[in-house]
């Protein structure tokens, strides 16, 4: 226990320390700063910031954090301030430890530049002013792009841009990539204003797809990858036209082309036209490499002046109309008789109708192929083979013959009669056929209009098919037909079926055969002017020269596929055929019997119109550019005959020609007229009418 003493000494100190604290003007208030409850700061210092000072994309709905080394105590709050180009920003203050918050009320405005003031003595223990800035995000929206996504026809040297809500401000462009057909194209960026540019470097190509992409934080404020593609200009000019403008004797199958400097690509072709005297042309068009081709639909006429035009914007490209005219040709040779074709002792044309062995081409070169002798024999004779002659003077004379195949290896036996034939694709191409011993079949071709020949192709399959063939083209589609099977004998015939053999390159190389057909070995094979579809027609095989029903196989894929065999429900001897040029068959039987299949309808009517009938296998058909329709025969009085028909079957004018037997025919789209040839004594001559 405390004594009396001493506690008389703790009282005298208390009053001492009481006097003590007022004479200091120590009040006891525990606010003061020198309040026994908080010891005083005696400085305080900054951290960091955030933002950082100078920091950019700074979000609207930032609070401002000041970090302190020591706990913050605020002794002004009016001392912090921040302030923008339009003066001071409301803010409410607070402190956390040691972090200072301010917090702008409103939000913060995007892209502006904001600076942050703690004034001396607003924090206690910061003696000297202390300020930082910042700039807010560009919050920014795309208004348009420029191509837009999926334009077409955009310049070569176009410069892309994107065009922005606000001013562009550039984040990271390294991803920033504008591909093509054939890789990335390099690009320099650059900004103005509100708009964000893509340049390249080199020019665009033409005619080729671009795609842009701007991925998210390229251009400031756009948090999302932008992309869009487009469609070069198609740069084009005319080179040529074919025909040329004003130019003449054109050919009635003319495919018009328009020759331009670069790939053709289609824009809007239904103002493409071709007007002739009657009025606008059917016409298909299509693009075909650095081509447009204007496809006519029926043939042209004769003698007539058309008129192409193709407008602006048919072709992508063309900014001006192309317009050309130019006339089809018409070919009449001078009516002849009896011109000496071949120059070989033993001359044959062979003995099968509708044998082929003349042809007329666009241009009125005449051309024959006949073989020496009538029956081939073993050994062959020095001078035995297939030849063929031409004229190019109207059939007023023939050149010397060449000889494009000799004998050896060919058929032989009194049954066996090769009959080669020709037949003509394009311009200049000449193709002649013939079977072989061995029931294989050959084609001979000049490219040159028959100046010169190429080394024979063999075609088929050995044993395969028999010298009941024969060839005809369309365009660079050459096709083959024949009998399948060995070779018949006297009086009778094979019946294995129809084989049928395609070329697809003008007669430079055959498809695989395709076999068992009909099985109508007595046949012709013709194509259909107005659609090209391609027929084989035959009769029964009896063998003998009696009425048989007529049936027909048809492609309509150029000889890819054929549809099943077709009964006409008509009969006929065995005769000459031929397509008119409404799309209609015309055969016309041994005893004179005319049979027309219209095929755009399927019907067929059979009259008696023709008076004169001829000799088994001595008759053939043909068909001018004027749709006159012509039989060829010889008639009991061994006299070559021809009747011919202007109004489309109805009626027929028979004339005697000229003595000789085995007559062929052939005519030209291009021509008025038939012309043929006819054996007599071993000699082949060559005749020309006009209806």
């Amino acid at each position: 226990m405390q004594t009396t003493d001493g506690f008389r000494t703790t009282l005298r100190l208390l009053a001492l320390c009481g006097w003590v604290f007022l004479a200091l003007g120590c009040s006891g208030d525990p606010s003061s700063p020198d309040s026994p409850g908080e010891q005083p700061v005696a400085g305080n210092s900054i951290l960091a910031t955030d933002p950082s000072d100078g920091s950019t994309g700074i979000p609207l709905a930032k609070t401002i954090r000041v970090t302190c080394e020591e706990d913050i105590l605020l002794d002004d709050t009016t001392g912090i301030t921040l302030t923008v180009d339009s003066g001071t920003i409301p803010v409410s203050v607070a402190a956390e430890g040691n972090n200072l918050l301010i917090d702008p009320d409103p939000l913060l405005e995007r892209n502006s530049t904001y600076t942050v003031t703690i004034s001396a003595g607003a924090v206690r223990g910061m003696n000297e002013e202390t300020s930082f800035s910042f700039t807010t995000i560009v919050s920014n929206g795309i208004l348009s792009t420029d191509p837009a996504d999926g334009a077409a026809d955009v310049p070569l040297a176009k410069t892309i841009a994107i065009t922005c809500e606000e001013d562009v401000l550039t984040g990271d462009t390294a991803g920033v990539a504008l591909t093509g057909d054939s890789g990335t194209v390099p690009v320099s960026i650059t900004t103005m204003g509100n708009t964000f540019f893509i340049d390249p470097d080199p020019l665009l190509e033409q005619n080729l797809n671009y795609t842009v992409t701007v991925p998210a934080g390229a251009i400031q404020g756009v948090g999302q990858t932008v992309s869009f593609s487009f469609t070069t200009v198609v740069v084009n000019s005319v080179l040529s036209t074919d025909p040329a403008d004003e130019a003449v004797d054109i050919p009635v199958t003319k495919t018009i082309a328009i020759i331009c400097e670069e790939e053709v690509v289609l824009g809007d072709p239904a103002g493409v036209t071709l007007t002739g005297i009657s009025g606008d042309v059917p016409v298909s068009i299509a693009a075909e490499g650095n081509r447009l081709l204007i496809d006519p639909d029926p043939l042209l006429e004769k003698n007539r002046v058309y008129t192409a035009t193709v407008p602006a914007g048919a072709i992508r490209g063309f900014d001006e109309e192309v317009s050309f005219s130019f006339t089809t040709v018409q070919i009449q040779f001078a009516e002849l008789t009896g011109v000496v074709v071949s120059d070989v002792a033993n001359s044959s044309i062979g003995r099968s109708d509708t044998s082929n062995n003349i042809s007329v081409s666009e241009s009125g070169i005449v051309h024959v192929v006949w073989k020496v002798p009538d029956v081939m024999v073993n050994p062959p004779g020095a001078q035995d083979g297939v030849y063929y002659a031409r004229s190019t003077d109207g059939g007023a004379s023939f050149e010397p013959s060449v000889r494009v195949r000799d004998a050896q290896g060919l058929p032989t036996g009194v049954g066996n009669r090769i009959d080669p034939e020709i037949a003509l694709s394009g311009a200049d191409n000449v193709l002649i056929a013939y079977p072989t011993a061995q029931g294989r079949m050959e084609v001979v071709r000049s490219t040159d209009s028959g100046a010169s020949w190429e080394v024979p192709l063999i075609i088929g399959e050995a044993g395969t098919l028999s010298e009941q063939k024969h060839i005809t083209a369309d365009g660079e589609y050459v096709y083959v037909s024949s009998n399948d099977g060995d070779f018949p004998i006297a009086d009778s015939v094979d019946n294995g079926g129809n084989t049928f053999l395609r070329s697809t390159d003008t007669g430079a190389s055959f498809q695989s055969p395709v076999t068992g057909l009909m099985g109508y070995p007595l046949h012709t094979l013709v194509v259909n002017p107005l659609n090209r579809d391609v027929y084989i027609i035959g009769t029964e095989p009896t063998g003998v020269n009696e009425p048989t029903p007529v049936y027909y196989t048809r492609s309509t894929d150029h000889g890819a596929t054929f549809e099943p065999a077709v009964n006409s429900g008509e009969t006929i001897t065995h005769a000459g055929y031929c397509f008119d040029r409404s799309g209609r068959i015309v055969i016309v039987g041994r005893t004179g019997t005319l049979l027309i299949g219209d095929m755009n309808t399927d019907v067929w009517t059979k009259t008696e119109v023709i008076g004169t009938s001829s000799k088994p296998l001595q008759s053939t058909m043909a068909v001018d550019g004027d749709n006159t329709i012509y039989r060829v025969g010889t008639g009991n009085d061994n006299q070559v005959h021809v009747t011919c028909s202007v109004d489309g079957g109805l009626s027929f004018v028979d004339e005697a020609v000229d003595s000789g037997s085995y007559p062929n025919a052939a005519s030209s789209v291009n021509m008025s007229g038939v012309a043929m040839v006819y054996s007599r004594a071993g000699v082949i001559y060559y005749a020309y009418r006009r209806p």
